[in-house]
Order: structure tokens, then C-alpha cells, then sequence
């Protein structure tokens, strides 16, 4: 949940640590599995699909995020998908980090 620090730090307390109290409802009621293991995929040719598994959306991003960056840097192009994810996720600050 580095992202949620990031978007903090940047200024952006909405998207930040604001959001702890909604996941962690979230997870003490079992409307999303905290210790969901994501699984990535690569089914295609610049394509890195990944699955939450009814988990957080951060894990599942960052599971295959090395993954998709490969492909641009082998490809100059690469699409990333996440499903099954039980909360929403702002891709604050991964994608300039790289």
C-alpha cells in the first residue's frame, strides 16, 4: 500500500492514508480477502494480465508490474489488466517510479 503514503506525501490526502479506515473495514468483514495471494499471467504478446483473487487491488498491480514494464522495454508496448479486486486502486506514483 505504498501508494496510499505516496498520494499522502504528494499532497493528496484523499487518495492517501485516509483510506486505511475503508480497507480495513473492508478486510474485518470479510468483503475482501486480506491475505489474497494475486496471480499473473501473460497470455499474449505484451499483454500481463492479473487476477486479485478477491483481494486487495494493490498487490494484484504490483504483482505484475515488472512483468508489463519488460514487455514495453522488449516491445515498446504492453497492456496491463487486474480483476478480482474487492477495492480500487489509483496507480499513484508507480508508473513515474520506474
Amino acid at each position: 500500500m505504498e501508494a496510499l503514503l505516496d498520494a499522502e506525501l504528494d499532497g493528496i490526502s484523499s487518495h492517501g492514508l485516509s483510506r486505511l479506515p475503508f480497507y480495513a473495514d473492508r478486510a474485518m468483514y470479510g468483503k475482501v480477502r486480506a491475505n489474497a495471494v494475486p496471480v499473473t499471467t501473460n497470455p499474449a504478446l505484451g499483454v500481463v494480465l492479473g487476477d486479485a483473487c478477491n483481494g486487495f487491488a494493490f498487490p494484484a498491480i504490483n504483482a505484475g508490474l515488472d512483468a508489463a514494464f519488460a514487455r514495453v522495454a522488449e516491445q515498446r508496448a504492453s497492456v496491463r489488466w487486474v480483476s478480482g479486486a474487492r477495492t480500487t486502486a489509483a496507480f499513484w506514483g508507480i508508473l513515474w517510479k520506474k
